[in-house]
């Protein structure tokens, strides 16, 4: 309640353990921290994965006798351009770009940031 005398709040004894402070930095810090958190799900490249096995064959074409372009760690970025559905009715491979290589990779072999 406010004292018109002194010129401020009166102090209000229910209320004195600062429970209402500590209530209103967990709202306003739930109130940053969503809208960020989401924001970063929303940025997230849909087209960029990376391999999950330890090595992977980058190859020419979207099957096992392909030639192989070359031999990929872990970790390796890999940007999507289209699968083999369009070509084969199977979409188990997976046709992009790694270090200015384009090339075929095996689905199972790649993860999304989006799926962890």
């Amino acid at each position: 309640m406010y004292d018109p005398r002194k010129g401020r709040l009166k102090n209000d004894s229910n209320n004195t353990d600062g429970s209402g402070c500590v209530t209103v930095l967990i709202v306003l810090g739930l109130i940053i921290y969503f809208p960020l958190k989401c924001y970063k799900e929303f940025t997230k490249n849909p087209l960029e994965y990376h391999t999950k096995v330890k090595r992977s064959n980058f190859r020419k074409s979207p099957n096992l006798s392909g030639e192989i372009i070359k031999t990929v760690n872990k970790g390796t970025q890999f940007l999507m351009i289209s699968d083999s559905s369009f070509s084969q009715n199977d979409s188990s491979w997976v046709q992009g770009v790694i270090a200015n290589d384009t090339g075929w990779i095996y689905m199972d072999l790649l993860e999304h940031d989006i799926w962890k």
